[in-house]
């Protein structure tokens, strides 16, 4: 019957530390595929652009996602192990 009040949207997203794009965001459940490519890409870009950069994306992955458990476990993981190679 009504609309919810969308002056609401900027103070929500600051009470939940995410920005407005992602409190609308309707993103789909991730495939076990395209966790395994994120964490690829996360472990290639460490290989090639340094630890800071994948930890970067990494961290970018995790908002996107971050009810994704299996995303956060993974990239975290792979990001432990690229860290340890660094030192």
């Amino acid at each position: 019957m009504s609309y919810p009040d969308i002056t609401l949207l900027a103070p929500l997203a600051r009470l939940l530390k995410i920005d407005v794009n992602t409190l609308l965001a309707f993103n789909e459940e991730l495939t076990d595929e395209k966790v395994d490519n994120f964490v690829e890409e996360v472990v290639h870009i460490s290989k090639t652009s340094g630890y800071q950069k994948a930890f970067e994306k990494g961290c970018e992955l995790i908002k996107q996602f971050p009810t994704c458990d299996k995303l956060i476990y993974w990239i975290s993981t792979a990001l432990r192990i690229e860290l340890y190679f660094v030192r």
